[in-house]
């Protein structure tokens, strides 16, 4: 998961930057602040810096959160052992990054 958000966070770092950089072109609006990417949901958050791309999942009892603030430069992954959401927590936790990097 690391290497995958090392590689959107800076996409002219590696060999795929050209489709990594197309994953996260906006394809479809589904909110006023949330577009979807290739595999992203796109946020324009408040008070976070720049987009922010994430996704989630659950199956069977577990949740997921991945997410990543290119202008900040700064990545999360959260794992859990329940069926709550955590995506509430990734994107606090992106939020609170990237304050402390700014």
């Amino acid at each position: 998961m690391l290497c995958l958000l090392r590689a959107n966070l800076d996409p002219a770092q590696t060999p795929l930057a050209a489709q990594i950089e197309r994953t996260q072109l906006p394809r479809l609006r589904v909110a006023k602040r949330t577009e979807v990417g290739l595999g992203w949901l796109i946020a324009r958050r408040p008070g976070a810096a720049g987009l922010v791309l994430w996704h989630n999942g659950g199956t069977s009892g577990f949740r997921s959160f991945v997410g990543a603030a290119r202008e900040a430069g700064t990545a999360v992954v959260v794992l859990s052992n329940t069926a709550r959401s955590v995506d509430r927590l990734g994107l606090r936790l992106l939020k609170a990054l990237a304050s402390a990097a700014g």
